[in-house]
């Protein structure tokens, strides 16, 4: 469990690498000016905000996620919802009070609890094949055991 979440949250911090990759390929298209350095721009902007979808992660979406597992009540729409909230609230704090920048560290954060949460169903699911294949490896060896030639004497005499 521990393994995924950190794979998991490994995933969500890439996050700002892709918000201002997309930012910076969008505002670089729109303006008539220098391209490379206006994508540039945006991209080291948001990541030099990548500390906001850190403390995001580490005060509301991973504890906000163990506490509805422990409970069994795992709800997508309320990691979210924390992402978001805990990206305004950080960025509030932090970086901006208004503006574009506290809209886009607010999104930016969501779409890292987003990730975190497509990271855990992904390995999930790799897990669960695994398991299921080892599973049926040992079911039909179990039910089906080796086939061992029976040789009759009479064809050998």
């Amino acid at each position: 469990m521990k393994h995924q979440l950190a794979k998991s949250v490994a995933l969500s911090l890439l996050s700002p690498v892709i918000v201002g990759s997309l930012l910076g390929l969008y505002y670089a298209l729109a303006l008539q000016g220098d391209f490379l350095s206006v994508f540039f721009q945006l991209l080291m902007t948001a990541i030099s905000n990548a500390h906001i979808v850190g403390l995001t992660m580490a005060a509301f979406v991973v504890p906000g996620y163990l506490l509805m597992f422990k409970y069994s009540k795992v709800n997508y729409s309320g990691v979210l919802t924390l992402g978001l909230l805990g990206g305004a609230i950080f960025s509030y704090l932090l970086s901006a009070s208004t503006g574009e920048i506290f809209l886009i560290n607010s999104v930016m954060s969501g779409f890292a609890a987003g990730l975190f949460l497509f990271g855990l169903r992904n390995c999930a699911k790799i897990i669960a094949e695994l398991l299921t294949k080892r599973a049926d490896k040992q079911r039909n060896f179990l039910f089906y055991p080796l086939k061992v030639p029976i040789f009759n004497d009479k064809e050998y005499l």
